[in-house]
C-alpha cells in the first residue's frame, strides 16, 4: 500500500507529537511514583532513607519541578522534615529554606500549606523542635 508525501509527513508528525505526550504522561508518574515511594518510607520511620529518595527526586526531576510551583515546594518541605526526623537538622533548615523561598515566587499555591513551611522555619531559628507530622502531602 503506497501512501502520497502528504500523509506520511501528516502520519509522521501525528506520531512524534503523540510518542511526546506518552513520555511527558510516563516521566510525570514516575515523579508521582517517586513521591509515593519517598512518603512511604517517611511513614515506615525509615527517615534517612526517605531524605535519599527526596534528593533523588530533587536531582532527577529539577526541570519538571521548576514548571510545577506547588510540587516543587511540597519536595522540598517533605526533604527537610525527613532531614530533620534523621537527625540532620542544619541540612533540614536549608531545604525549609529553599521551600519557603519557592513558595514566595509561587502565587498558587495556598496559605495553608505555606504557614506549615514558614512556621517549621520559626521553630527552628528558635531553637524548638518543630512538629514534624507526616501530613501526606
Amino acid at each position: 500500500m503506497r501512501f502520497s508525501v502528504k500523509i506520511r509527513a501528516l502520519l509522521v508528525v501525528f506520531l512524534s507529537i503523540f510518542g511526546a505526550f506518552l513520555v511527558g504522561v510516563i516521566w510525570a508518574a514516575s515523579l508521582e511514583d517517586q513521591i509515593s515511594k519517598a512518603k512511604s518510607l517517611y511513614d515506615n520511620g525509615k527517615f534517612k532513607e526517605s531524605a535519599l529518595a527526596y534528593k533523588e527526586i530533587i536531582t532527577e526531576f529539577k526541570e519538571e519541578l521548576k514548571s510545577n510551583d506547588e510540587k516543587v515546594v511540597e519536595v522540598w518541605q517533605s526533604f527537610g522534615e525527613a532531614l530533620q526526623k534523621s537527625g540532620h537538622a542544619d541540612l533540614a533548615q536549608k531545604a525549609f529554606d529553599r521551600a519557603a523561598n519557592h513558595r514566595k515566587k509561587s502565587a498558587k499555591y495556598s496559605k495553608r500549606k505555606s504557614s506549615r513551611v514558614l512556621l517549621t522555619r520559626r521553630r527552628l531559628s528558635s531553637g524548638k523542635t518543630p512538629s514534624l507530622r507526616y501530613s501526606g502531602i
